[in-house]
């Protein structure tokens, strides 16, 4: 029961966030969101090594070679310039 709550309230949540935007709409702008931050920062020299890593916690957008520093990057979409 706890956990319907919980799904429903981060529904709500995401509502808010951006109300004209369907599940379709979210997952197109994640991967136009996604492809800027992989070509911003392979300009800036990164290499990459995988893309939408899933596991069982969780999925990682990209995972980059900065050098001898391996990079796990989690790419945010906002739909607006606001901050915050």
């Amino acid at each position: 029961m706890a956990s319907r709550r919980r799904s429903a309230l981060r529904l709500r949540q995401q509502d808010k966030r951006n109300p004209g935007m369907d599940d379709l709409h979210r997952k197109e702008a994640g991967a136009s969101g996604e492809n800027a931050a992989l070509k911003y920062l392979q300009q800036h020299g990164l290499i990459l090594i995988e893309r939408n890593y899933r596991c069982r916690s969780g999925e990682i957008d990209l995972i980059m070679l900065d050098g001898k520093t391996l990079a796990l990057i989690e790419v945010r979409y906002r739909g607006s310039g606001d901050f915050g």
